[in-house]
């Protein structure tokens, strides 16, 4: 039942709020805050769920960062709101209503000054970038009878992204002064309106039927720019972009989950959706099949194909600078992504709580889009349609998966050795490049050990390549086509290849400690811990930049370095 996307996709559901009595757990930290209350409104047949979270690494990261570069400020926060209410009308029929809204927030600060045939020059740069999403729900749970269920959902989101870059240039020298000053901004959002209905029915204990369909309204605003520029006598100021874009989203789906005998269990179906965008109308059928078999009494075989489709685009930005990356719908000459993948996969059961699972995939990807070359969704007029180019994409790997689940210490160790390639004719002389979340090799071992029913203590650590990103090796001078003689020269950027260049890999360790105290009032617990524990600056984004000696050189600007934290969570 779920379609789309061409990859994962993620299912969360909130949490039931208690009818039984009510309750409050939360946390107090240095580094964030939430506080959850829950309880009845109706004993046993209403229920209320409120829950607040607040990051503030940006307010305790300031000092730390600016001890590891004076010149750089940054940081970045989070928060979220979910409630939810839920009634019983009768024993065959309840209702939900859930809301959550959240907004991320990053942003980084730097500044260059250097002294060049005494004229001092100074640089300064403002990026932020903010997103967030908002949900509401209504649902129906409709117990048809004792083998058929239903739930009837209408929903409603919205999705922002917004990006700011300020900056500001000031030569001062014995003659005078010259400052000039920039702002460019990017808008781009996704409003949906729809409803669904779903179905179960339990054949027997061997054989469930789903099936169901949906119909989405969405509304595209794929990017508004605004761009001023001063230099104290002349000012520029406009806003450009794309027209706003409706789409209506219709999908079909029916699946049977079988198990064939006590070994083999097969699950099939398929997923049809159709997509309406102004004159055109898209209609994808996808198969989907997967089956476990039982070797022995502790390990199985997995196998899976589907075929898959997605009627959004994301333009993803290829070059240093901030990972600024956008969601475009498909159009009457934008086509949507089509995929199939397979994948297959054995677990084990090893005994005394470890497990080991071991899975291969391959996926094939056609009708992707990218910016073509020295295009970009800043500084431009012209619609993005006109900016992106059709290719191919490919992805495979393996991964690995060692876990301890049970005793005093548990943990697990996950490894993933993926490649992710794109072709485009009109893109690297049409040879193929590593997309830019290519990431060959990615690591994690967590390890959490308890000392007593009090204390404990937890580790982790991460690894993954970094970034894929094009990046000028060469300048050069050259006259443009539409110069009068051949005095003026404008500067030239060459690169060896598309995506090329590595950002550093990200890593990093986090230790933690709890030690429980439990009060007459309730349960309590005192965490202590340290984030990035050996103070590894991961870089947020590259940039270019000056050196003292006026020489451009490429800089990378992290934003969290050894951050100790304290918290106390409680719960009543």
């Amino acid at each position: 039942n779920y379609g789309g996307r061409l990859s994962s996709v993620l299912d969360v559901r909130m949490k039931e709020g208690n009818r039984k009595e009510w309750k409050a757990t939360g946390a107090i930290g240095l580094i964030s805050s939430k506080l959850t209350v829950e309880g009845p409104l109706w004993k046993d047949r209403t229920s209320v769920l409120l829950s607040a979270r607040r990051t503030y690494l940006d307010v305790l990261a300031q000092p730390l960062i600016a001890a590891q570069d004076p010149n750089t400020r940054g940081g970045y926060y989070f928060y979220d709101l979910n409630g939810k209410i839920n009634h019983q009308i009768n024993r065959n029929h309840q209702i939900y209503l859930s809301y959550y809204q959240g907004l991320d927030e990053a942003y980084a600060r730097t500044s260059d000054s250097y002294e060049f045939n005494g004229t001092r020059y100074t640089n300064s740069l403002d990026n932020s970038l903010n997103w967030g999403n908002q949900i509401a729900t209504a649902r129906w749970s409709w117990v048809m009878s004792p083998k058929l269920f239903s739930n009837a959902t209408a929903t409603y989101s919205r999705y922002r992204f917004i990006t700011d870059i300020k900056g500001e240039d000031r030569e001062e020298s014995p003659t005078g002064a010259f400052m000039s000053k920039y702002a460019i901004a990017y808008l781009s959002s996704i409003e949906d309106i729809g409803g669904k209905w779903d179905f179960e029915y339990r054949w027997d204990s061997k054989t469930t039927f789903k099936w169901g369909a949906s119909v989405t309204q969405h509304t595209f605003e794929p990017g508004v720019s605004s761009w001023n520029w001063s230099d104290g006598g002349t000012n520029l100021d406009t806003s450009f972009g794309s027209t706003t874009q409706r789409a209506l989203d219709q999908v079909a789906y029916g699946l049977v989950d079988i198990a064939l005998n006590d070994r083999l269990r097969v699950n099939a179906g398929f997923h049809a959706n159709g997509f309406n965008v102004g004159t055109k109308n898209y209609l994808s059928v996808q198969p989907r099949f997967s089956a476990r078999y039982l070797v022995s009494e502790r390990g199985s075989i997995k196998w899976s194909y589907v075929q898959m489709a997605q009627f959004l685009h994301l333009l993803a930005n290829q070059t240093i600078g901030l990972p600024t990356d956008l969601w475009v719908p498909v159009t009457e000459n934008v086509r949507p992504q089509e995929a199939w993948q397979s994948a297959i996969g054995y677990a084990h059961n090893l005994g005394k709580g470890w497990e080991l699972s071991i899975e291969g995939y391959y996926k094939d990807m056609r009708n992707l889009i990218e910016y073509k070359e020295g295009a970009t969704f800043f500084l431009g007029f012209s619609d993005w349609q006109t900016k992106v180019t059709t290719g191919r994409g490919w992805a495979y790997g393996g991964e690995f998966l060692l876990e301890k689940k049970t005793g005093k210490s548990t943990g697990w160790i996950g490894y993933t050795l993926a490649k992710t390639t794109r072709q485009f004719d009109e893109l690297n002389f049409g040879n193929p490049f590593p997309y830019t979340y290519d990431r060959r090799h990615d690591l994690s071992v967590v390890f959490n050990h308890s000392f007593n029913e009090n204390l404990s203590m937890g580790a982790v650590f991460v690894y993954g390549t970094g970034r894929a990103v094009t990046l000028a090796t060469r300048k050069m001078f050259a006259r443009p086509e539409d110069a009068f003689d051949g005095t003026w020269l404008q500067t030239v950027e060459s690169i060896d290849g598309r995506n090329s260049f590595r950002e550093p890999a990200y890593h990093r360790a986090d230790i933690s400690l709890t030690w429980k105290r439990p009060t007459r009032w309730g349960d309590g617990a005192w965490q202590f811990g340290v984030y990035n524990a050996y103070n590894r600056i991961n870089i947020f984004y590259m940039d270019f930049g000056y050196d003292d000696r006026n020489n451009r050189v490429l800089k990378g600007y992290g934003l969290f370095p050894l951050i100790p934290s304290i918290s106390y969570s409680f719960e009543f």
